[in-house]
């Protein structure tokens, strides 16, 4: 993953998609290039800044917000498959997001698919046969749910093939940081067993590896591991990077974009 200045707007970019022409992608950061704040994430601060930022980010990237499409984002394991039909929705209120999904898929040119995020993994996702491109907001309760492999299987509904699929996984916070209680646990027993081999602590205070569980999930899915990068960063510990266990409700928030170009 390398950091790149785009007409002011800094944002990180998967090196295994940056090689595609075709692809436009990124996770936008806290801050532009001359130190303004750059909220993107519309639940979480006054919409008006937000829509500003969008429209800036557009703009730097030659899209168009009107090509946006959002997922409204409640921590579920839906992954909805969208098209021209849905051109437009969420990209400037969360009241018209794509409803109840937390993942998006489509195998349609032009369309700019977003999630959004303050801690929580953002996977972007691109089956190069079958141009089918996908943005999934994976937290914890996503995760567990296994909302990234439902993508994958998608994807294949779609005649995708998961061993042609690159993979990007976004800034996340970290296991050091990412602490967890007895509820926690007694979730991660009860729908995926598996996950508490990413777990370690004691009966007070537990810590969990959303990225070890994420690879895992990934390369069961058939994914190869050479198409899957990790952004290193932590959330958490990294200033620049926006994080709500770190800064609270006034945290902002930042977005993981995949368009394939017409």
């Amino acid at each position: 993953m390398r950091k790149v200045e785009r007409n002011g707007i800094i944002l990180l970019e998967f090196e295994n998609l940056g090689r595609e022409s075709s692809l436009v992608h990124g996770v936008t950061t806290r801050y532009r290039s001359d130190g303004a704040e750059f909220n993107v994430s519309v639940n979480l601060r006054k919409e008006g800044a937000v829509l500003r930022n969008r429209v800036a980010l557009c703009e730097s990237l030659s899209l168009r917000l009107e090509d946006w499409i959002a997922a409204e984002q409640i921590h579920g394991d839906r992954v909805a498959v969208v098209g021209s039909a849905e051109r437009g929705r969420g990209s400037r209120y969360r009241k018209d997001a794509v409803g109840g999904a937390d993942g998006l898929i489509s195998a349609e040119a032009g369309l700019v698919l977003a999630t959004f995020a303050a801690d929580c993994p953002l996977v972007v996702l691109y089956e190069s046969e079958k141009q089918i491109i996908g943005s999934i907001h994976s937290g914890w309760r996503s995760t567990v749910a296994g909302i990234v492999p439902k993508a994958v299987t998608e994807i294949e509904r779609l005649g995708g093939s998961a061993a042609r699929l690159r993979v990007g996984v976004g800034p996340c916070i970290c296991r050091r940081c990412f602490e967890v209680r007895e509820d926690f646990v007694e979730r991660l027993r009860d729908s995926w067993p598996r996950g508490l081999a990413f777990l370690d602590g004691n009966r007070k205070l537990f810590r969990f590896d959303l990225r070890e569980a994420l690879r895992t999930q990934l390369l069961d899915s058939g994914v190869r591991a050479e198409n899957i990068e990790f952004a290193e960063f932590c959330t958490f510990e990294t200033d620049w990077l926006f994080s709500y266990r770190r800064d609270g409700p006034n945290a902002g928030g930042f977005a993981a974009f995949i368009c394939r170009k017409q």
